[in-house]
């Protein structure tokens, strides 16, 4: 029984739609296609959402690595000691940056007020906005990792160009 001759079944919520201009996508209820036929339902699953749990910790893993390269990366214009621990450091940073470009191609976004999950248009959001910014600092981290040593490996390592780069990272 509901209010005035309404059952319960017809008072539940109906999915929500997201409107775009010729576009619109059920995100609550099945995920079967969007209105243009695409079919998206098998990539749903791998989607993060950007203020999920997933999401949240991922970017305080993020933060904190940000955190030590702030620290770290002037600290390189001085010898440091030679330790396995440093090493250990560069590559697990290293490798998170290489992550989060990953997380990126799956990880939904804003845009004026609502979220975006579609899988493609994600892929193309990241492709337009911050991928090659992106890219470029992760490629220039495996390098400076595998060749430890030469004159323009040094110039790159102590210089203002790769902390500018990774300062601009906490800008994104």
């Amino acid at each position: 029984a509901g209010a005035a001759g309404t059952s319960d079944s017809q008072m539940l919520p109906s999915p929500t739609r997201k409107s775009r201009a010729s576009t619109s996508m059920l995100y609550l209820g099945s995920l079967e296609k969007d209105s243009d036929g695409q079919d998206y339902a098998r990539f749903q699953c791998l989607i993060i959402k950007p203020n999920g749990y997933l999401s949240i910790m991922w970017d305080v893993v993020t933060i904190l690595v940000l955190c030590y390269d702030l620290v770290v990366i002037p600290l390189h214009a001085y010898e440091l000691p030679q330790m396995a621990f440093w090493h250990v450091m560069e590559l697990f940073v290293t490798a998170t940056w290489t992550v989060d470009v990953l997380v990126a191609f799956i990880r939904g976004y804003e845009v004026q007020g609502s979220v975006e999950l579609h899988p493609q248009r994600i892929i193309h959001h990241y492709l337009k906005t911050w991928f090659l910014f992106d890219i470029s600092i992760v490629t220039l981290d495996w390098v400076l990792l595998v060749f430890e040593s030469g004159d323009l490996v040094d110039w790159l390592r102590f210089s203002r160009v790769r902390r500018a780069l990774r300062f601009l990272r906490l800008a994104r």
